[in-house]
């Protein structure tokens, strides 16, 4: 007993390692298949994802033979990985705390999938299969939900090493969770270089500590900076060396104090010409409300200010 207790350790500790290196689903989904399903001794897995916007599992991936499946899937008039079960009504059934550790299904599939397949069909699907027990464990971290992994055996009892197989699935939850999250941060970051892409006003974003990390073409075309160029308080050179100086000062003070930032002044370009601008930045937070940086804005007002000074000039003469 102590060696297998030494033996499961390990594997605890290969199953952290690995886990904390996966970048995608795929890598999960290959570690069940190849690591988890043969030490539980189930027949099947079944691996089921949260989709925020339906509020709904949806089902990712199922680890068995896939002649099975074809037969799942003419008995049901459609794929299964086109089915979904809204999670208000699985969570009514069974809290997410009671998710957290593997469960036997008394209800078989039926219950399974909150009663969303008739019974009479989850009974059928259970026979093709030759299903004698389901078990099910949420895929849970930091009390987030981000779906379930369910295992078929075709013997009764016969789920193995079910302790060692609960924390190497609470290993896989938060692998689960930092690639939800990785996930997440790409999709923001891809919206918002399309969105600063567009834009007709100079977008830039700069770290916590007021650093410029990013400028978009409408910026670069503004100040005459290369994108390259302006990175860092390199922005900084091409400002007029009678604002600079002021300028300097209110930023360091602003991104000190993790304040809006709000100036008028004027960029020189290569070719010599001036631009005046409107800047802004507002400070950038995390779900923590923790500063993480400052996105802002230029706005060319060179026209405007001509206008203004040939009205001036028009009235001087008036006068």
């Amino acid at each position: 007993l102590k060696l297998e207790r030494i033996n499961d350790l390990i594997l605890i500790a290969d199953a952290s390692s690995y886990l904390m290196g996966v970048e995608t689903k795929e890598e999960i989904e290959t570690y069940l298949r190849k690591k988890v399903l043969p030490l539980s001794g189930a027949d099947y897995i079944t691996l089921t994802e949260y989709d925020d916007q339906l509020d709904a599992l949806v089902v990712e991936q199922v680890l068995g033979p896939g002649s099975t499946l074809k037969k799942i899937r003419s008995i049901l008039g459609m794929d299964m990985y086109q089915m979904s079960f809204p999670v208000k009504d699985l969570i009514a059934k069974k809290s997410l705390g009671e998710r957290k550790n593997i469960y036997k299904l008394e209800g078989g599939l039926y219950e399974l999938t909150g009663h969303q397949v008739p019974k009479a069909i989850s009974m059928g699907i259970e026979n093709i299969l030759g299903m004698k027990d389901l078990y099910s464990i949420g895929l849970i971290w930091d009390d987030k939900f981000y779906g379930g992994v369910t295992f078929g055996f075709k013997k009764r009892n016969a789920f193995r090493k079910m302790k060692l197989i609960e924390s190497l699935i609470h290993q896989t939850s938060l692998a689960r969770s930092r690639i939800n999250a990785k996930e997440k941060l790409l999709d923001s970051e891809a919206r918002f270089q399309t969105l600063t892409r567009i834009s007709p006003v100079g977008v830039f974003h700069t770290d916590e500590t007021g650093y410029t990390d990013y400028v978009n073409p409408t910026w670069c075309k503004i100040s005459g900076l290369t994108a390259k160029k302006a990175l860092g308080n390199g922005w900084l050179e091409a400002v007029h060396p009678d604002d600079r100086g002021n300028l300097g000062k209110l930023w360091d003070n602003d991104s000190k104090n993790q304040a809006v930032s709000q100036a008028s002044y004027r960029f020189i370009r290569p070719d010599k010409s001036v631009a005046w601008v409107i800047g802004q930045a507002v400070p950038e937070k995390d779900d923590e409300g923790k500063v993480i940086g400052y996105v802002g804005t230029i706005t060319d007002i060179t026209n405007y200010n001509k206008m203004r000074d040939t009205k001036d000039m028009l009235v001087n003469i008036s006068n």
